[in-house]
């Protein structure tokens, strides 16, 4: 239950933007200071710190957001996809429409690679490639490597918790839910529930046309925040604040990862809370409220948890007392933990 509403906390915060009055300069100096976990995660940032990557390509920047730390790791990866590239080459050697090769590709992708089942929280393209298992971006990625690889150009499209993929023909753009290995069949459809159980719903063309075309240093952005929830639901709140800073530094525009990172430091303090850790709960609200000052969430919280402190003073003052009378060396032993915080309300 518990991580089921982390994991819920952090869609309720971003979707009432709670987050939009962030201050983005000490996120962002905060988010510069922060030491990577890797010289290979040293060497992307540095990399991406003009703009663009010209030491790696998407697939090795999504590769190290998602977890990869040593060279000879990435070099694995990067020997398995080039060896699904020369044998999609092989397919399509003679076809020189480029719809058609699309269709191919597509086809390949699914036939070949996404073997799995989707998995919203499949954040990690090593588990794709190894597994099966996929979701939205590790999809998208992987069809943008094959298509690029190909001659075709290419848009990783971020939505409110969706990622799809904008395919650049001669006769138009074609938009690509990689997910679906039937969407290039009935493109317009509507995932539903019924259709496609457990999925989310295919975005509409409105919502597609007010997509947000991310980079290749802010598509890997999104695999460092997608570590952040998956992290956050867990309740393993250092990583998740740490995931969705690296997330901030590489794209400071990602809302999503401020919201998160919010919800963390509001979910941390919770839990420390619950240990009758205050002085440590207050200070991580307080660092929350620095960087959105206005938060309502955090600001009740706040007050809730000094509220909740002094009692808990009072109530510990009153029973040392009494037992230091009735048994004295029993005296810290036998404190009483006294649980408070209600679950925060958001409106």
């Amino acid at each position: 239950m518990q991580r089921l509403w982390l994991a819920a906390i952090v869609v309720v915060l971003s979707a009432h933007g709670l987050v939009a009055a962030a201050d983005d300069f000490r996120l962002s100096s905060v988010a510069a200071n922060l030491p990577p976990a890797s010289v290979l995660e040293e060497e992307l940032w540095s990399d991406a710190d003009d703009g663009r990557l010209d030491q790696f390509s998407l697939l090795d920047a999504a590769l190290i957001a998602g977890g990869v730390v040593t060279r000879h790791e990435l070099n694995h990866y990067e020997q398995l996809t080039a060896k699904h590239l020369a044998e999609l080459r092989d397919l399509t050697r003679t076809v020189n429409e480029p719809r058609r090769k699309v269709e191919i590709i597509f086809a390949f992708l699914h036939r070949r690679v996404l073997t799995g089942s989707y998995d919203l929280f499949c954040g990690d393209l090593r588990r794709t490639l190894d597994e099966g298992s996929y979701n939205c971006l590790t999809a998208s990625v992987l069809m943008t490597y094959f298509c690029e690889g190909q001659g075709l150009r290419c848009e990783i499209l971020e939505m409110p918790g969706h990622a799809m993929l904008r395919i650049l023909l001669p006769e138009g753009p074609l938009d690509v839910e990689t997910t679906s290995a039937t969407w290039l069949e009935r493109p317009d459809l509507l995932r539903t529930a019924e259709a496609r159980k457990g999925l989310p719903a295919f975005p509409t063309v409105e919502v597609r046309q007010t997509a947000r075309v991310v980079s290749p240093i802010q598509a890997a952005a999104m695999f460092y925040y997608n570590r952040g929830v998956t992290l956050l639901s867990a309740g393993k709140y250092a990583e998740a604040a740490t995931a969705n800073l690296k997330a901030f530094r590489l794209d400071p525009q990602n809302m999503l990862a401020r919201g998160n990172l919010l919800a963390t430091l509001n979910n941390w303090s919770i839990e420390l809370g619950r240990q009758n850790r205050y002085a440590e709960a207050a200070e991580l609200l307080r660092e929350g409220l620095r960087l959105d000052n206005r938060h309502p969430v955090l600001t009740e919280n706040l007050a809730r948890l000094q509220s909740r402190w002094e009692e808990y003073r009072k109530h510990e003052v009153g029973t040392h007392t009494r037992l230091l009378r009735e048994e004295p060396s029993s005296a810290a032993a036998s404190s009483e933990q006294v649980s408070f915080f209600a679950e925060p309300k958001v409106d």
